[in-house]
């Protein structure tokens, strides 16, 4: 603090639902799954959440799970496809459907994905959280953290600047 310096506190925070969206499109590596699984198994085992719920989403959700306080968090194969960003914000917004149940909005949520895709709405006048100028989903009212392990979704360069817009919160 003397410095000017501040950094996360390592307290563990009790309770709250935390969802994991896990990009399972083609374009993210057996490696980069796997980093996200371990990632995912560390996040369970340091902190006490009351419950997880895993959104498995590649241009659509495949797969939905929820685990709760005490089970163990297993992380499944699912089929790939391209990437949309936007459709576990909207089945959260939605509470769920009647494919994969309901589903509580989380206190934190994180998305783990390569980052080759943004939060473009394909249909933004369908949208159940509502979309900006830009067809960009609007921000959800609950923390957003991108991780990622290739193009930064906040700030995409490159090859990546011709084809994603940035992603304009989380």
């Amino acid at each position: 603090v003397g410095n000017d310096e501040y950094f996360p506190s390592m307290d563990s925070p009790e309770g709250g639902h935390l969802a994991l969206m896990i990009d399972t499109s083609g374009s993210v590596s057996l490696g980069e799954m796997e980093s996200f699984v371990s990632t995912i198994n560390t996040l369970v085992e340091r902190f006490s959440f009351d419950k997880v719920t895993i959104i498995y989403c590649s241009h659509l959700i495949t797969a939905v799970r929820t685990f709760e306080d005490g089970e163990e968090v297993e992380v499944e194969k699912q089929t790939s496809g391209g990437t949309l960003f936007y459709p576990p914000f909207e089945l959260i917004e939605r509470g769920g459907s009647d494919k994969f149940g309901d589903i509580d909005k989380p206190t934190v949520a994180i998305y783990f994905t390569d980052g080759e895709a943004d939060v473009r709405h394909l249909e933004p006048e369908k949208s159940y959280i509502g979309c900006d100028e830009d067809d960009n989903l609007l921000e959800p009212d609950y923390p957003v953290l991108w991780a990622t392990t290739d193009v930064d979704p906040m700030n995409p360069k490159g090859w990546a600047e011709e084809y994603f817009t940035p992603v304009p919160w989380g």
